[in-house]
């Protein structure tokens, strides 16, 4: 024992193993698992063995952008619990006369499921969706195509009070006629799921 302390060697590690760690640490976090998933023959040691030979990545182990991801890979990542249970509540809105409907904190991958969600319908048509996620999702287009000379599901980006840039659904008021029926303001919250 004395002789390790004499040596230098009491569990320290040397300068070598430190540089070692760092470059091994840093080649790891380049990839995430989003990767892995999205790419079936994505193989660790052979990305970071390509990542030390070139300067630059590959394209395909590169970080996806939620916001710039289709729609069916991206609610593939998403868990089916949370896509029925935000349709679920889309529905609720939608039905109801509330006229906005707040995400905040949302991750961004829920953001952007979310926000796709209104800006085109046919994504409510998914093959990813399970049964009873296809069941509501039809419930939500039948209320859309009922009410499409009434209002207008819309989304924005507004600030609350305790947080900046929340998502908001809205239906935007086609006919004057109906305005009556939005004369409150109210707010309907959806706490982090």
């Amino acid at each position: 024992m004395m002789e390790n302390m004499k040596n230098g060697s009491c569990g320290r590690p040397t300068s070598d193993q430190v540089k070692i760690r760092k470059r091994s640490r840093k080649n790891k976090s380049k990839y995430s698992f989003l990767s892995a998933r999205l790419n079936p023959d994505f193989d660790p040691k052979n990305a970071v063995s390509q990542a030390s030979n070139n300067t630059t990545m590959d394209r395909k182990f590169e970080e996806l952008d939620p916001k710039t991801m289709e729609f069916d890979t991206l609610a593939e990542f998403l868990h089916p619990t949370f896509i029925y249970d935000y349709l679920h509540k889309i529905l609720h809105f939608l039905k109801s006369n509330q006229r906005e409907l707040c995400f905040p904190r949302i991750a961004p991958y829920k953001e952007a499921f979310l926000v796709k969600l209104v800006q085109d319908n046919k994504h409510l048509r998914s093959r990813v969706f399970n049964e009873a996620s296809v069941v509501v999702a039809r419930q939500i287009i039948d209320v859309v195509e009922r009410n499409k000379n009434v209002y207008k599901w819309i989304h924005a980006y507004e600030d609350g009070l305790l947080t900046k840039n929340v998502l908001v659904y809205k239906k935007l008021n086609l006919s004057k006629e109906q305005s009556d029926q939005f004369k409150v303001p109210c707010r309907m919250s959806i706490q982090k799921v």
